[in-house]
């Protein structure tokens, strides 16, 4: 019966020994882990937010698994995550792609409408502007209003063609699609038809 005793200690001695023998490499497996997450962190979460969380979830099982000293788990979970953190790094690419594309293809339209929809609007406001009598249901002050409603237009345009000359497509299309809104409320203030988004002002 000791003789068994005896194995049975020597076998958790043998785990035992094992499992300290993995702290070291689980934790340069888990910073690795970390650092690699850190690279990605930025694209992965706007693009792939979903997948992101998957891979982080898998850190904090090797984390936990490190605190609760199972470091063979720890070691495992762990040298898994770069491997994930570079398909995560490729998909976010890829989506950001697939985005740029997408707002290019909005860029073009904009780009083709808008100067006309602002010509057609700072005409009309100008003619107003300078009628001696406004017509019927337009207020003086909504025309003073127009004015400075067009001058924040045309900024967000400008501002749009910055950002998109910077590379910024989100931020060019949402510049642009702000100023095409203040345009067609403009217009429908001042007795103007607004096209629809998209299409040029007649």
């Amino acid at each position: 019966m000791s003789r068994i005793w005896a194995l049975v200690a020597l076998a958790l001695i043998v785990v035992a020994t094992l499992g300290c023998s993995q702290k070291i490499p689980a934790t340069e497996a888990i910073a690795a882990a970390e650092q690699a997450l850190a690279d990605i962190h930025e694209p992965a979460m706007k693009y792939v937010p979903d997948k992101y969380a998957g891979v982080k979830a898998d850190l904090e099982i090797a984390r936990k698994a490190f605190a609760e000293e199972n470091y063979p788990y720890a070691l495992a979970a762990a040298e898994l995550i770069p491997a994930k953190a570079k398909e995560l790094g490729e998909a976010a690419a890829a989506a950001e792609e697939a985005l740029a594309a997408e707002l290019k293809v909005d860029w073009a339209g904009l780009a083709e409408t808008m100067p006309g929809q602002l010509a057609n609007l700072a005409a009309k406001v100008a003619e107003l502007d300078q009628a001696k009598r406004l017509p019927s249901g337009i207020a003086r002050d909504t025309v003073e209003q127009a004015k400075s409603g067009l001058a924040l237009a045309e900024k967000a345009w400008n501002d749009a063609n910055v950002a998109y000359d910077a590379g910024n497509f989100e931020g060019a299309v949402a510049r642009a699609r702000a100023s095409e809104q203040v345009v067609a409320n403009l217009m429908i203030a001042i007795g103007m038809t607004a096209p629809a988004a998209g299409t040029p002002a007649g």
